[in-house]
């Protein structure tokens, strides 16, 4: 592995464990000061503060680097970051749904169940609650790559355009 893309690999792991870090003590302190049922406030100071590290993080590659830095680049150092971030994200999860909060998967199946009952579906199988603890945490791990990556492709673009415009004044 060449010295460079080590370099921008590290970067992006050492941010998104600061960030994924943040993410995971934000929502353990929303769970436990019951912010999170506030899901508008709650939702939207994460997305602030998650916006602001991350383009912090492509900044600082910036500065790093002598040369402009590619689209493409940014891109790989988004993903790299919202996959550990959405590790992160997920362990929440699965302290939540196994510590925190038991019956959280079940009350939601209990729910959905109630507006499936015209299908004739049968939730309530006790033996299919671990699989469906499993799959929530899966899909919430690949919720939040999803969601990290329309940030991470706007703050690409963002990046490169001022790239150009940095570069023109030198």
């Amino acid at each position: 592995m060449t010295e460079e893309k080590k370099t921008y690999l590290q970067h992006a792991f050492r941010y998104g464990t600061i960030i994924g870090f943040i993410s995971f003590v934000y929502y353990l302190i929303g769970f436990y000061t019951e912010l999170e049922k506030h899901t508008f406030l709650f939702d939207n100071i994460y997305f602030f503060i998650s916006i602001v590290l991350l383009i912090t993080m492509m900044v600082k590659y910036r500065r790093m680097q002598e040369s402009k830095v590619k689209f493409w680049r940014y891109m790989t150092i988004g993903f790299v970051a919202s996959v550990v971030i959405s590790f992160f994200i997920s362990a929440y999860v699965f302290v939540r749904i196994m510590v925190l909060d038991p019956f959280m998967v079940y009350n939601i199946v209990s729910m959905v169940e109630q507006s499936m009952k015209a299908y004739s579906i049968d939730f309530g199988n006790e033996a299919l609650l671990p699989v469906l603890k499993g799959s929530y945490v899966f899909a919430n791990f690949l919720v939040g790559i999803f969601n990290n990556m329309m940030y991470i492709l706007l703050i690409s673009l963002f990046m490169t355009m001022n790239n150009r415009i940095y570069n023109k004044k030198q």
